[in-house]
């Protein structure tokens, strides 16, 4: 490419710097070779040095223009010259910055010699003694777009095509802008390359051609860039729906926008369809404006369809939600007797298996006899006098022991246990006397000096236990690590006769919990379940569907609710042990692993419920986006401008107008706020970027323009019989 002066570039039909007092040859433009140079390319032909000019465009040594005359010819061209746009462009992409400070040293120039009123010769001769003393001349040439282009040629691809068809040039500049155009996000890489890229390309080319020689050539490409990249833009414009959403929805990353998409989905295959508003404000914990436009939309009338049925859609739902659980229950204050027979039954149980695992120890202690001198200490106690008439006359416990003398371990271990007894009753907190807790400690003292000489009696000497002291010890531990947990637990609050349904509901589900009780929770409902499962189910079943009857209590006018599936969920899960107690006790019942993914994404659904905005709240919201609303497309915009004319009587018309955009736009909205085909629509606008950086690119393209057009040598048509020799 022919070097310039960035002055040329403002003014392109000075295409060359004269030294003052120097004579402008009109022939200077045309490339003068050497004749030795010409014969060596083109044989004895002496005008082979000169270019031969057909339709404004130098053959080069590839071909003539004339020489392409077969499809196969013309495609190669274009391919060749595809290739060579691309290089170019990327060359002119690169040198922008130096492109552009070359535009801005030439502008600065021109007003220098306005204000110290040069002339041309003189402006020239001053811009040469300043760029010839550059001190980084060479490096402001490296990484100009020439520079960059040369640098690409010597290294890597050797000379650049020239296109030798019209098809080639318009491929030429078309493949030019589109490294710029293409700039953006990978997934739009191929619009933005089409848009911004190969449009306003064949434009400019376009508006070359048919100013193809003239002074307008330069002005006419650039003109017909920004009118392709204008188009692109426009053809491109959201509409006045669209921007609403892409506005509403800054900052949505990618994954909630398909985590928002599936709970979507998830509710319309429930029976109960939520808007994508409503999901993604769920996603996002309200963090968008979406809910706002969405209130504005209905606001102005639209959405009623979609939420009529929601009430009668929402009841639907959860009792077929209930069913998964278990089916209806008939009785329900019959579950609470149930329920506490069964807590007994398990703690029944494992007080049973303890004594079981313990029952030999006892059985080999209770042949143990205290001595006839421990026997007569013990028995002088009033307490164990008492304990052994209460043991022998006792109807169910007297018959045991037939057979065993007073002083056998075995008795001693009843009055023992009818001790320990009665010590509990005297410390009942319901007695509340100091006096029962003194008798207690009478009653303790006794009981532990028989059962220390039980323990003499046994083998129990110096610190190593006997047989029955062991057998004490193994009992205390099981208790300890297995009844226990259970008695403090649920199960122990329900494991007593005449247990209420209500009651048993309060004990497994406390709008209280402890914190961490998760495990309690699934410990008591798994031995339930595994006691009597159908009660098991009916209880959670009963649980959930009585705060979902409470939730949908009719509004005071009479009519249904739309927040009931709200209101159900954030009670049903309270807090987040709550939401932990509540999986723990689904997951425990039979197949609750099945029916547990089921019924939460159903309490998703009706939780994401709530961020539907209540009628009259955040009203402010809907002055800007009505206006919105109010506006269409490029070519709406137009008409309305056409229709008012500036005065005030046909306002009537703009009016109408605008009511209309409102009403189209209101519906564009509600569609695609709430119909399934609308994702990918909604997900092209949410991802769209906010703002274009194609201007730039353009902007890129067209400096390169602006600066090679007048670098192009002054070319004319030679008609050889004619020319001089």
């Amino acid at each position: 490419m022919t070097q310039h002066n960035p002055d040329s570039t403002l003014f392109p039909h000075q295409a060359t710097s004269l030294a003052p007092g120097q004579r402008e040859d009109p022939w200077s433009a045309f490339p003068i070779v050497e004749h030795a140079a010409a014969t060596a390319r083109a044989g004895s032909d002496p005008w082979a040095g000169y270019p031969i000019v057909s339709d404004g465009q130098p053959s080069t040594s590839e071909a003539a223009p004339g020489q392409l005359s077969t499809w196969s010819d013309v495609a190669g061209d274009v391919g060749k010259s595809i290739g060579a746009g691309l290089v170019h462009g990327v060359a002119g992409l690169a040198g922008m910055p130096k492109a552009a400070s070359d535009l801005l040293v030439a502008g600065v120039d021109r007003v220098h010699q306005y204000v110290a009123g040069e002339t041309d010769e003189e402006r020239r001769a001053r811009v040469a003694s300043r760029d010839s003393g550059a001190m980084f001349k060479g490096i402001g040439d490296a990484i100009s777009a020439d520079g960059i282009t040369r640098a690409i040629e010597d290294n890597i691809t050797g000379p650049l095509h020239v296109p030798q068809t019209t098809a080639g040039n318009f491929a030429h500049t078309a493949a030019e802008f589109v490294p710029g155009g293409a700039i953006g996000r990978i997934a739009n890489v191929g619009r933005n390359a089409l848009a911004f890229g190969i449009v306003p390309g064949i434009a400019s080319e376009g508006a070359g051609q048919a100013f193809k020689g003239t002074a307008a050539e330069p002005i006419a490409r650039v003109a017909g860039a920004l009118v392709g990249g204008v188009g692109s833009a426009g053809a491109m414009r959201l509409g006045s729906a669209d921007r609403l959403v892409q506005n509403a929805t800054r900052g949505v990353q990618p994954a909630e926008l398909d985590a928002a998409e599936n709970l979507f989905l998830t509710a319309q295959r429930q029976g109960t369809p939520i808007s994508r508003a409503e999901a993604l404000q769920s996603v996002t914990q309200g963090r968008t404006q979406i809910g706002d436009l969405q209130h504005t939309v209905e606001g102005m009338g639209g959405m009623r369809d979609f939420y009529a049925a929601r009430p009668q859609q929402t009841t639907t739902a959860a009792r077929r939600a209930f069913d998964d659980v278990s089916p209806a229950v008939a009785d329900p204050s019959s579950i609470g007797p149930d329920i506490g027979r069964s807590g007994e039954r398990i703690i029944g149980d494992v007080e049973g298996a303890i004594n079981r695992a313990t029952r030999p120890l006892y059985q080999q202690a209770e042949q143990g006899l205290l001595s006839p001198a421990e026997f007569t200490a013990v028995s002088r106690d009033p307490v164990f006098q008492e304990g052994l008439r209460r043991v022998r006359n006792d109807p169910w416990i007297g018959p045991t022991l037939e057979g065993h003398p007073d002083n056998s371990v075995a008795v001693i271990d009843a009055i023992k246990k009818q001790l320990d007894e009665t010590s509990r009753n005297l410390r009942d907190p319901l007695s509340g006397t100091a006096r029962s807790n003194y008798s207690a400690s009478i009653v303790d003292r006794g009981r532990d000096h028989a059962v220390t000489a039980a323990d003499r009696a046994t083998g129990s000497v110096n610190g190593t236990p006997g047989v029955y002291e062991s057998a004490r010890a193994i009992q205390s531990g099981a208790r300890e690590r297995f009844l226990q947990p259970l008695q403090n637990g649920p199960l122990g609050s329900i494991a007593k006769k005449d247990l209420t349904t209500r009651e048993a509901i309060n004990a497994l589900f406390p709008t209280k919990p402890l914190p961490n009780s998760a495990d309690d929770i699934s410990t008591a409902m798994t031995a339930l379940a595994s006691k009597n499962p159908t009660a098991a189910r009916m209880l959670v079943r009963v649980h959930a569907e009585s705060i979902f009857d409470d939730a949908a209590r009719r509004l005071a006018t009479g009519g249904p609710s739309q927040t009931t599936g709200a209101k159900f969920a954030a009670a049903l899960r309270g807090n987040p042990q709550q939401a932990a107690n509540l999986e723990a006790a689904v997951r425990a019942l039979p197949n609750g692993d099945q029916i547990w993914p089921g019924f939460n994404r159903f309490l998703d659904v009706m939780e994401a419920q709530q961020f539907r905005q209540a009628t009259g709240s955040r009203t402010a919201f809907k002055g800007p986006a009505v206006q919105e609303l109010g506006r269409g497309g490029i070519a709406n915009d137009t008409a309305q401008i056409v229709a008012t004319g500036g005065i005030k009587l046909p306002a009537k018309i703009f009016e109408a107008m605008k009511n209309w955009n409102v009403g189209r736009n209101t519906d564009q909205l509600s569609y695609l706020l709430t119909s399934p085909e609308a994702a990918q629509r909604f997900r092209q606008i949410v991802s769209a970027p906010l703002g274009s950086n194609k201007a730039t690119a353009l902007a890129a393209r067209l400096t390169h323009l602006a600066l090679e057009a007048p670098r192009q040598p002054l070319r004319i048509t030679v008609n050889k019989a004619s020319a001089p020799e």
